[in-house]
């Protein structure tokens, strides 16, 4: 029912019956909302309404979703030998034989493009011990018998569980606290300084944000400081908005200000009738990563002494900043739902400490809008914590940019910068780097010969393409930083917009590789530099925070449906942690 101009209380059926001569075959079912407006509804009957062919659709079937993971895990070889195909055979593609390509005399070379390429030098790596670890070519390393470069203190954290403890056990070798003993023993060996959690009262009763807090309340009564992280327990890993998980982030980054580590049950071996537990030290010294970045530890740095003297090129001399940001979008139509962003920032040399901002702006909206108040903010706490030092220079990366939105974004976010700088002091003008990292290509590197394959059959770590199939004058480049796990590797593209401290074409491809290092989630080096890593996981980490309405609290009216609410990451609790880790 819905009410007219006049104040009349009508039903849909009745309308269209006396406004359009309309009889509904199915006056029962609900109708569709067809306008694209916020604010705005516009309702037609179901029965009335045709599907377009040929939509795209979101969701794949079982079967879809198997072939494609099959495509996407083609080894290198597999994959040209594939594309070699579709070149030549008619039945899969055969350009050259193609009426239209005929007609405009176009002839599509048969043969891959070969390029130059160059593998840039893995860096030397600096950890409290040992001293110096290089990764070589493999592009990953193992924490065995190493400890952090600056290892965290946690003097009070606490352990909760959202498994049933009736499917629990103590002991044993899938009990929680031998599991709990285990992550303490490797967080200790690896530099964490650490007692084991207090354990949390659990009551069915408890919502899960009180559930957290009684965690709290028990730690800080049984040492007497405020507690600085709560361990909680998942029944299984689900990191989709309204999970458990979301919701234990919801309750930490934003409700409580409090750290927060997730387990999953199945994968710790913990639980009743979990599996004995494989490789349960790793996963812990995996799970140690996390916690000694979200405590303001340092996991791995360059080693900046005489056997790597130029660990960070052009700018290791001086005080600088490395800047991460990234807008996630939403992937309905509806006005009200926000785009994400988030930049991040480090604070130290180390570059293993990161500050960050998650800001709520328009639907779909590229550019960040409140750029220049958040640079400002994360220059003055740069500030405080480098004994009253500004930052000399500044290389910011900016993630999922088309090459259509350079200009905008570039007018946008580098005015946004240098107005930050300038709302400080009138005379503070350092200079900036600007390079957007892109993903969303479908540019593929192929090995030309088995010395620079590594053993996926991918491009050795440090693959680096700057000639051939970048643009004539800009300064662009191609990097495969990673070594393959399974599948083709993705190079990153780095497209350098400004560049105002004088780096060579080497000195910004070396710098930018060799940051891909320092990713503080693992032990191998990553697809992209950290601050655009780290950055794309905040503003997720952001998505996360949109509290969903329950289905029965639901209004609909002429004004429309009421937007989703949006919790925020307070800036002080996001400059003390990275909360993403």
């Amino acid at each position: 029912m819905f009410t007219l101009e006049n104040g009349q209380q009508i039903s849909v059926a009745q309308y269209y019956a006396t406004t359009y001569k309309v009889r509904l075959q199915y006056p029962n079912l609900p109708p569709i909302n067809v306008s694209g407006q916020a604010g705005r509804k516009v309702w037609i009957p179901m029965e009335l309404c045709e599907v377009v062919a040929g939509q795209r659709r979101r969701m794949l079937n079982e079967q879809q979703t198997t072939g494609m993971l099959q495509f996407a895990g083609l080894r290198p070889s597999d994959r040209a030998a594939y594309l070699q195909q579709v070149i030549e055979r008619p039945d899969l593609g055969g350009f050259n034989n193609d009426p239209a390509v005929k007609a405009f005399g176009i002839q599509v070379e048969t043969q891959l493009s070969r390029v130059k390429a160059r593998v840039l030098n893995p860096p030397m790596l600096a950890y409290g011990s040992p001293e110096a670890l290089t990764p070589g070519t493999r592009g990953s390393w193992n924490l065995r018998d190493v400890r952090f470069p600056a290892g965290c203190q946690i003097k009070s954290w606490a352990f909760t569980t959202l498994v049933d403890p009736q499917q629990l056990v103590n002991e044993g070798e899938t009990g929680t606290m031998t599991f709990l003993r285990d992550l303490v023993q490797v967080c200790n060996k690896t530099g964490i300084q650490c007692q084991q959690p207090v354990l949390g009262p659990y009551d069915p009763r408890d919502s899960l944000e009180q559930r957290i807090k009684r965690a709290m309340d028990a730690a800080k009564a049984q040492t007497g400081t405020d507690c600085e992280m709560v361990l909680v327990l998942l029944e299984r890993k689900q990191t989709s908005a309204g999970s458990p998980y979301a919701l234990v982030k919801q309750a930490g980054d934003s409700l409580l200000g409090v750290r927060t580590q997730c387990f999953a049950a199945d994968k710790a071996g913990v639980g009743l009738n979990a599996r004995p537990p494989r490789g349960r030290i790793q996963y812990c010294a995996n799970v140690a990563l996390k916690i000694n970045a979200k405590m303001g530890g340092v996991n791995v740095k360059l080693l900046d002494d005489s056997r790597q003297p130029k660990a960070i090129p052009v700018v290791g001399t001086i005080p600088f900043m490395v800047f991460g940001a990234d807008v996630t979008h939403p992937t309905s139509f509806n006005q009200d739902d926000p785009s994400i962003a988030a930049v991040c920032a480090s604070y130290d040399r180390t570059l293993g400490r990161y500050m960050s901002r998650v800001i709520r702006q328009g639907h779909r909206q590229e550019v960040i809008g409140s750029l220049k108040d958040v640079v400002q903010d994360m220059l003055k706490e740069f500030y405080k914590r480098n004994n009253a030092r500004k930052p000399e220079a500044i290389i910011y990366y900016r993630d999922g940019v088309a090459d259509s939105q350079f200009p905008t974004v570039l007018e946008y976010e580098y005015t946004a910068f240098r107005q930050a700088c300038y709302a400080l002091e009138e005379t503070y003008c350092p200079p900036i780097t600007f390079v957007v990292v892109q993903k969303r290509h479908n540019t593929r590197l192929f090995p030309g010969d088995q010395a620079g394959a590594d053993s996926s059959g991918n491009c050795l770590p440090g693959t680096v393409v700057d000639s051939g199939i970048c643009h004539p004058t800009q300064f662009d480049f191609f990097l495969n930083s990673h070594a393959g796990l399974q599948g083709h590797n993705k190079p990153a593209h780095y497209h350098v917009l400004v560049d105002e401290n004088g780096f060579s074409a080497d000195a910004l491809q070396l710098f930018t590789y060799w940051q891909t290092y320092l990713y503080c989630r693992c032990t191998r080096s990553v697809s992209v530099c950290p601050a655009a890593y780290y950055a794309h996981l905040a503003a997720f980490r952001g998505r996360l925070m949109k509290r969903e309405a329950d289905e029965g609290s639901m209004v609909s009216s002429g004004s429309g449906e009421h937007p989703p609410e949006v919790l925020q990451i307070p800036d002080a609790y996001a400059n003390s942690t990275m909360f993403f880790a």
